[in-house]
């Protein structure tokens, strides 16, 4: 039932577009709530990965939040270039996709560490 339980939880993780929903917020309501929240929740989801599967799961996560930002970028269809310079839209999702592997990656560092010293 545990194991169950964690992999549901992985699913709903992988499955947030943090990317998009960032933007979003960020574009409409100029708020910056949801890149604190992925700031917090990425290390520890790269933590639950590394402590209950393979840290190849990482890119599991990783790719199908990308991919759900992307077609919601597409699907969306507002012009928000204007608004996040020097890098655009795409190019700031570029750059927020490869902080998040970052992230993943730190939180699979703090489990090495942690792991090490047990």
């Amino acid at each position: 039932m545990i194991d169950i339980l964690k992999s549901a939880m992985f699913i709903i993780a992988s499955l947030i577009p943090f990317a998009f929903l960032g933007m979003y917020l960020d574009y409409n309501y100029q708020s910056l709530i949801m890149y604190i929240i992925w700031l917090i929740f990425y290390p520890m989801l790269g933590y639950f990965i590394a402590s209950n599967w393979r840290t190849e799961y990482i890119y599991i996560t990783l790719g199908s939040s990308f991919f759900i930002s992307l077609i919601l970028f597409i699907l969306y269809d507002q012009e928000w270039s204007h608004f996040f310079k020097p890098f655009g839209t795409y190019g700031l999702f570029i750059l927020l996709t490869g902080l998040s592997l970052l992230l993943l990656r730190i939180g699979v560092w703090i489990y090495d560490k942690r792991s090490k010293h047990l």
